[in-house]
Parts: structure tokens; sequence; C-alpha cells
């Protein structure tokens, strides 16, 4: 039995989501690109590429 991805487009969920996402967003009245985002504080620690002299 094939999955249910088989012969589905790279890429095909991500663009219908977006496409979606900003659907909704010019619904509600507002722009299609969010304008603030959340950085959690904990990740930005973990992350490899930061100096371990500066992570908590």
């Amino acid at each position: 039995m094939p999955s249910p991805a088989a012969g589905r487009p790279p890429g095909l969920l991500a663009e219908l989501h977006d496409r979606l996402r900003d659907r909704v967003r010019e619904k509600e009245g507002r722009l299609p690109d969010p304008t603030a985002a959340i950085v959690d504080s904990q990740s930005v620690r973990a992350a490899v590429n930061v100096p371990r002299s500066t992570s908590g």
C-alpha cells in the first residue's frame, strides 16, 4: 500500500497551509505576514551555534 504522500509534490501541504493561514489572517483584517514573533529563550540557549559561555 503506498504512503499517503506518494505522488504528492514536495512541499504541497506546506504551501496549502501557508495560503490558508494568509486567507484567514486577511479575513480577520490582519496582514498576511505576522509582524511579531516569540522566541523561546530555552531553545535559543540550547542551540548548537550559541557559544557555551553565553548560554544560561
